[in-house]
């Protein structure tokens, strides 16, 4: 297990989610496209390949642009994602199709879950974007209509970032990272590069020392193969993008050969500064007064406690101050509020899944600072 150790405590540290809310959507806020950083985003459609996009939705009748944001993998002829409405908290799924001379058909439908798998969930359709793709630009053209019909915008959908894999011919050992098209975004697209990179080698080197390790043991048996058994993967994912800021999510995953896996995500935030990028710490997004201590940890157990997580509603979990006050917990933010994350066994069985609680700014109210890293964000 060792291997887990350095997954999850690594450069990103880890943890995973279920997602609350999905598919829901709020009163839009306008928040500035990142194409008003750069206009040096043209990102040529590949076939499979997985791209981050950010959209707009014209309306016109109300004089506002509604915006969308989240990712599409082109295979073949078929079209897959999910986004979100920047002020809204839940994923909506996105399945469709794109011919060969770029006609696209993409339904919107409701969703089981950000990081969640919801047997249980029935999908709906909620609305249908039709149009045209321009794969050498990477952007989508057309209309979005609700499902009944009673509502359409025009709508653009731009390819902003390409996701990158490295997968290793051999062993289960991959990666996948985001390289953003701006070249605002350059540093940052290198200190990811390195970083997931150096993740990749690293893992490579130890499902590599442990198939060895296995293979010279005397009780070894030849029916456990594991080249097939062994496996690490690293996935770093886009949760949400503004001209100066860019959240994350990074998923580590262990197979060991035992009963299952292991898996954990971890919120990665960055601000840029000038021509910099720098990580975000939790505590740049509350005011001095440390009273957001119990304020978020109180919310946290109550949301915690409605969603039945056994290791609050038993009591082994009773607040989250102390890992609030270390910046311990792991987070993610979106226009509307801030995501908080937490892995299997962090605050319920690994059969519970994993859980994630959103906050909306609106309830954390006076604790959140105005004059800082969400200034862009808030209204």
């Amino acid at each position: 297990m060792q291997t887990l150790t350095k997954l999850f405590f690594g450069t990103f540290f880890a943890a995973t989610v279920c997602a609350v809310g999905c598919g829901k959507k709020e009163e839009q806020k306008n928040v500035s496209p990142i194409s008003a950083t750069s206009t040096e985003i043209v990102l040529a459609v590949k076939d499979s390949t997985t791209y981050y996009f950010m959209g707009e939705l014209q309306d016109q009748a109300k004089s506002r642009t509604i915006n969308v944001q989240g990712d599409l993998t082109f295979n073949g002829s078929i079209v897959e994602g999910k986004y979100h409405y920047n002020s809204g908290s839940g994923i909506l799924d996105l399945k469709g199709t794109a011919t060969a001379d770029g006609i696209v058909s993409i339904e919107e439908q409701t969703s089981s879950g950000e990081f969640g798998y919801n047997p249980d969930h029935k999908a709906k359709t909620t609305a249908v974007i039709r149009g045209k793709l321009d794969r050498r630009q990477g952007l989508i053209t057309g209309t979005w209509v609700s499902a009944d019909g009673k509502t359409s915008y025009p709508c653009t959908m731009k390819m902003i970032a390409e996701y990158k894999k490295i997968k290793h011919p051999a062993l289960g050992v991959s990666i996948s990272y985001p390289t953003f098209a701006a070249s605002d975004f350059a540093v940052l697209n290198d200190s990811l590069k390195r970083t997931m990179t150096s993740s990749y080698d690293s893992s490579v080197k130890s499902v590599q020392s442990q198939i060895d390790e296995i293979k010279s043991d005397t009780s070894w048996k030849p029916d456990f193969n594991p080249i097939e058994r062994l496996s690490e993967t690293d996935d770093l994912d886009i949760f949400h993008v503004s001209p100066s800021l860019v959240s994350m999510t990074h998923l580590a995953y262990m197979d060991g050969g035992g009963a299952h896996g292991n898996y954990a995500y971890h919120g990665e935030t960055w601000k840029k500064n000038g021509a910099a990028w720098e990580r975000v710490r939790l505590r740049e997004l509350f005011t001095a007064d440390t009273a957001y201590y119990k304020v978020v940890s109180d919310l946290l157990i109550t949301a915690l406690k409605k969603r039945d997580a056994t290791f609050v509603v038993d009591g082994t979990v009773k607040d989250f101050r102390d890992g609030l006050r270390k910046g311990d917990l792991t987070w993610a933010i979106r226009p509307a509020g801030i995501t908080f994350i937490f892995s299997p066994y962090e605050v319920a069985s690994y059969a519970e899944g994993a859980i994630e609680v959103f906050l909306p700014w609106k309830v954390l109210g006076s604790y959140i600072r105005r004059d800082g890293v969400l200034k862009e964000l808030l209204p």
